[in-house]
């Protein structure tokens, strides 16, 4: 299916998936020939319901295949300051961060609805069959495309046992936009900090410089930014907003207390001009209302709104976007080893997609005893001495060149007259005809190939016939 009937029916353009991968069986050597792994291409009929569960054993025999030779690099979650550098700062938050007890919390992946559901169109549209475990790895590649489950359940496991009993967990998320945090007043404070703009409109002010005697002004250790003369009286508060917009995680006394004094006139200056121009914030819904500076804002949403937006649960569903994000020591630990474990072997999200895929009308069979394949359509064997000469000599030849596709197929079954277009019409339709029937499998790259024929079966559709 191509982009452009893509866009016109008016599926999301942001869905750069690209189903192409190719199965093993159909590589192709430096002779150009297709290699037929030994014993049966592909399992006869549809898998049975009772098989919902992943056959992890062969999964894992598959992936540890596909890495001979190579290692892929490790993908892991982004760090919480991609800017700290190793030192001190960071040997102390480590030590801090193994001193907090860790939620008992599982961690599932979760395909995204709306990319699931361009997924499945391009299957059922396309009548190709697609690898489960690229599947799954293409929804883990970007975070738009997946979600994260959490659930608490279990014993904490942390060294440290002065925690919370694991009946006293609580996972608290902003409906606002998903995040999640162990901690109700962090999560309180978030909705302040991160959902300022939705309730209130920045404004900027234009006033006299500040008159008075400054003989120092306050810059803050880690951004530079000018806070203010500690007697002018906008002091407290400007600390407050200037140790919340450096993303400090020390308390703010000790932020107070290194805070740099400049004494240069110039510095002093700077100040002036800059509060003399500065953002004030107006109630969206009350645009007459007062101007409120930033901490004042935070403080009006703590109090008005935060209460309202966050909610407990137990079990909580995370964007994708949103979990890479999450800073909760608490939860992590658990978030960075769940990751690590599913680009590892993608198996949480391969759970996922089973009942999804089947609830949305596809089929699963395997492949050479091995790997999992979804498709539109049951593969449904037929015994060929029974098809008219067309579809017999198609899948007499598939039967002997497993892996082939349309081209090698008119080329083999018509000779000479391959390039002429009433003939090639003929087979292909033929041959349409099989794979929308589940006669013939034909995979994501074009190659083709028969499900396993059983003697029995084709006794039953032979006393059918007659």
């Amino acid at each position: 299916m191509t982009e452009d009937k893509i866009q016109q029916q008016g599926l999301p353009e942001d869905l750069a998936i690209e189903l192409n991968f190719v199965p093993k069986w159909a590589r192709r050597d430096r002779e150009g020939s297709a290699r037929a792994e030994s014993g049966p291409l592909v399992s006869s009929g549809a898998e049975r319901p009772e098989a919902d569960a992943v056959e992890e054993k062969d999964e894992r025999a598959l992936r540890a295949k596909d890495r001979e030779g190579r290692r892929p690099a490790r993908r892991t979650l982004p760090s919480v300051r991609p800017g700290l550098r190793e030192g001190g700062a960071v040997a102390a938050g480590r030590e801090r961060e193994r001193r907090v007890p860790r939620a008992p919390v599982e961690v599932f992946f979760l395909p995204e609805r709306r990319q699931l559901g361009v997924v499945v169109h391009r299957i059922q549209v396309s009548r190709r069959a697609y690898p489960l475990l690229k599947l799954a790895e293409l929804f883990l590649e970007r975070p738009e495309f997946y979600s994260v489950k959490l659930e608490l359940r279990g014993a904490p496991s942390a060294p440290s046992q002065t925690g919370p009993e694991p009946s006293e967990w609580m996972l608290y998320q902003c409906s606002l936009c998903g995040w999640v945090d162990t901690r109700k007043e962090v999560a309180l404070q978030h909705v302040a900090a991160r959902h300022m703009d939705e309730y209130f409109e920045p404004r900027t002010v234009q006033e006299e410089p500040p008159s008075g005697q400054f003989n120092a002004v306050g810059e803050c250790p880690i951004t530079g930014r000018l806070i203010g003369p500690p007697n002018h009286h906008s002091y407290t508060e400007a600390v407050i907003e200037a140790h919340w917009a450096s993303g400090a995680t020390m308390p703010l006394d000790v932020y107070r207390n290194q805070i740099l004094l400049r004494r240069e006139p110039e510095y002093i200056e700077r100040w002036r001009q800059e509060y003399a121009r500065r953002t004030v914030w107006v109630l969206r819904e009350r645009p007459e209302s007062e101007p409120m500076s930033a901490v004042a804002a935070r403080a009006w949403i703590r109090e008005q709104v935060a209460p309202k937006q966050v909610v407990g649960h137990r079990r909580v569903v995370v964007p994708g976007t949103v979990a890479k994000q999450l800073d909760d020591p608490s939860l992590r630990p658990a978030l960075q080893l769940a990751w690590e474990r599913e680009q590892r072997f993608p198996m949480t999200m391969m759970v996922s997609l089973r009942p999804a895929l089947r609830h949305m009308g596809l089929h699963f069979f395997k492949v050479g005893g091995q790997e999992t394949y979804v498709a539109a359509v049951v593969p449904s064997a037929i015994p060929p001495d029974y098809a008219i000469p067309p579809i017999r000599d198609t899948l007499r030849y598939l039967a002997d060149h497993p892996g082939a596709r349309r081209e090698e197929l008119a080329r083999a079954l018509l000779g000479e007259r391959a390039a002429e277009d009433t003939p090639r019409v003929e087979l292909f339709t033929h041959l349409q005809w099989l794979i929308e029937k589940g006669h013939v499998i034909e995979f994501f790259d074009g190659s083709l190939a028969l499900p396993k024929y059983r003697e029995d079966a084709g006794r039953d559709a032979a006393r059918a016939r007659t």
